[in-house]
């Protein structure tokens, strides 16, 4: 009885964990695109980097909001 049960929990957890890992993959797309599109925002001069100016210059746009 006891290992029906642990087996009957074992499928359960694999039912409930594979979505969730497959949904996280997703987020995960998500979390970059959106860190992709927050980083082009504060790189101003398109150089790859953000230079104290433009951090600077982010901060004031959002001490303004």
């Amino acid at each position: 009885m006891k290992s029906l049960l642990f087996s009957a929990a074992a499928a359960a957890t694999v039912l409930v964990a594979v979505p969730a890992f497959a949904q996280s993959e997703d987020a995960k797309a998500r979390i970059a695109r959106r860190v992709d599109e927050a980083f082009a925002r504060l790189d101003t001069d398109k150089d790859g980097r953000i230079s104290r100016a433009e951090l600077t210059a982010a901060l004031e746009r959002l001490a303004q909001r």
